[in-house]
């Protein structure tokens, strides 16, 4: 498969985006409603596929099974931006070997992400829903989705959603009767965690990223010592969100 799309080993990145197509035409007798927060917007990820391909020449590949809309987006000159999704090759055994040999894995959940967990491949989650989630991997970074109050319009901080019970559910439910909806992360979002991801990689987080992380990390440890949060991972937010949104850790 990667002779066909002429792409090479760990020299591009996955991207995935999670909608409402594949289970609705995979199991079209059952309701998925209950769980549509969980989806995203593939175009949100454009502005990090050109930062990738224009700044880092590296390539992207667009992951997933009968997804909703194709990219307009896309290239076909190097270094590409490719659609694997919507092309002749997507099949299940390419899925696993593509994901298995990229660099990085990004994505908002989804059946696909296994693959990048069994093969511990580096990740970042973005449009992360529910908001505080351990996969049973340590992967490194990501976003949550934003949890907006519908009456007054302002985020809730992460302890918050926990005294909800909002933190970790799985329907949509809950946070209708809560007044909450969740919000997407946008293409600069997205793209910032990336940075962050990169600094990560390379040791090179500031102080004020630091000071950011461990006020998040003594948030997670008390709620971990009542237990509300999964432990034994330290997967955490990226600092450049926290900055940007420090009503999460109010």
């Amino acid at each position: 498969i990667m002779k066909d799309l002429n792409i090479k080993r760990e020299k591009y990145i996955c991207i995935y985006s999670r909608d409402t197509n594949y289970l609705k035409n995979k199991y079209p007798e059952f309701n998925w409603e209950y769980h549509t927060y969980r989806n995203s917007d593939i175009d949100n990820l454009r502005t990090l596929s050109n930062f990738i391909t224009n700044e880092l020449n590296l390539e992207v590949v667009r992951i997933g099974s009968n997804p909703e809309k194709k990219l307009k987006w896309n290239r076909n000159k190097f270094p590409k931006i490719i659609d694997y999704s919507f092309s002749k090759y997507q099949n299940e055994k390419n899925d696993i070997n593509l994901i298995s040999s990229c660099w990085v894995y990004i994505s908002n959940g989804g059946g696909p992400e296994s693959i990048a967990i069994a093969s511990r491949k580096k990740m970042i989650r973005i449009n992360q829903a529910p908001i505080i989630e351990e996969i049973g991997y340590q992967f490194g970074i990501y976003i949550p989705k934003l949890l907006r109050r519908i009456s007054d319009n302002k985020y809730i901080s992460i302890n918050e959603a926990i005294k909800l019970g909002i933190s970790q559910t799985y329907k949509n439910s809950d946070f209708i009767k809560n007044g909450i909806y969740c919000e997407e992360n946008t293409e600069i979002d997205i793209l910032n965690a990336f940075k962050d991801f990169i600094k990560y990689e390379e040791n090179k987080f500031n102080s004020r990223d630091i000071a950011v992380l461990n006020k998040y990390s003594n948030l997670r440890r008390k709620n971990e010592l009542k237990g509300l949060i999964l432990s034994g991972f330290s997967n955490f937010i990226a600092p450049s969100f926290l900055i940007k949104y420090p009503d999460l850790l109010n």
